[in-house]
């Protein structure tokens, strides 16, 4: 949350699906020149990036232009920019099926939503 706020006052940025896009840039960038495993990726984008989206993509409707967006960043992290080297689908499978558990930020943000509806 603290990140958001600095973000907004910095840039007076009042869209939020660019403002989602330029903190999880933001966060992201912080940890791009550490030389992180696979596995230290994904637990910093589970951790951080993940942690700033569920304010954001909880108590507003997003477009799905700016998710999927949202989610190829996170997939550069990644891969350091480079191309995918393992599918998205095998990335995010539970370990027992061979993936690593990674984030997708489309079905995400649908629990996200479910669970306002339960509540």
């Amino acid at each position: 949350m603290q990140i958001i706020q600095k973000v907004c006052s910095l840039l007076k940025v009042k869209d939020l699906p660019n403002l989602v896009t330029i903190t999880i840039t933001i966060i992201l960038n912080n940890w791009r020149n550490k030389r992180l495993t696979l596995i230290g990726k994904i637990s910093v984008v589970k951790a951080l990036a993940a942690s700033q989206l569920v304010y954001i993509l909880s108590s507003t409707t997003t477009c799905p232009k700016s998710l999927k967006e949202t989610n190829n960043l996170l997939f550069q992290f990644l891969w350091d920019n480079k191309g995918d080297k393992i599918k998205r689908t095998e990335m995010i499978a539970d370990y027992q099926d061979g993936g690593q558990k990674m984030l997708d930020i489309i079905e995400f943000n649908k629990a996200l939503k479910i669970s306002w509806i339960l509540k």
